[in-house]
C-alpha cells in the first residue's frame, strides 16, 4: 500500500482492512511461513502505523523460536511438524531469520542457536 492512501485511513479503517492480528495456530504448515511473511511485510510497510503491530509480531516471532530451540534434545531429535516429513528442517526456519537478522531474544545466543541448527542439519 502506498503511503498516501494510508495517511488517509484512520487506524479502525486500517484495523478492519489490513486484520494484523494475525496469530498463527500450531498446525499444519502455515505457521512455519506466516511469521516471516507477517513479520517482513510489516517490515516493508515501514509506515508509522504497522509499528505497534511490529513489535507484537516481533515479540510472538521471538517467542516461537525460544520453543522451536528448546524442541531440539540433546539427542539432536525434535519432533516431526507438518503433514510430511520433508518439512524436517524448514521448520526452523523462522529462528534461522531471527538469527540472520540479529533479533534473537535474550534468553538465547546465536553460538547455542548455531550449534542447535548444525547439529539438526547435520542428522537430517
Amino acid at each position: 500500500m502506498a503511503v498516501p492512501v494510508l495517511d488517509n485511513l484512520s487506524q479502525e479503517q486500517l484495523k478492519i482492512t489490513l486484520h494484523p492480528e494475525y496469530s498463527p495456530v500450531w498446525d499444519g504448515r502455515d505457521k512455519n511461513v506466516a511469521y516471516m511473511e507477517y513479520l517482513e511485510t510489516l517490515t516493508a510497510c515501514g509506515h508509522d502505523v504497522f509499528k505497534p503491530w511490529y513489535k507484537q509480531a516481533l515479540k510472538r516471532m521471538q517467542r516461537y523460536a525460544c520453543i522451536l530451540e528448546r524442541f531440539i534434545s540433546p539427542e539432536r531429535c525434535f519432533p516431526v511438524f507438518g503433514r510430511s516429513m520433508t518439512y524436517r528442517t524448514g521448520v526452523f526456519q523462522p529462528l534461522a531469520m531471527l538469527v540472520l537478522n540479529e533479533q534473537l531474544p535474550q534468553s538465547l545466543s546465536y553460538g547455542q542457536v548455531r550449534g542447535a541448527l548444525t547439529q539438526v542439519i547435520e542428522i537430517c
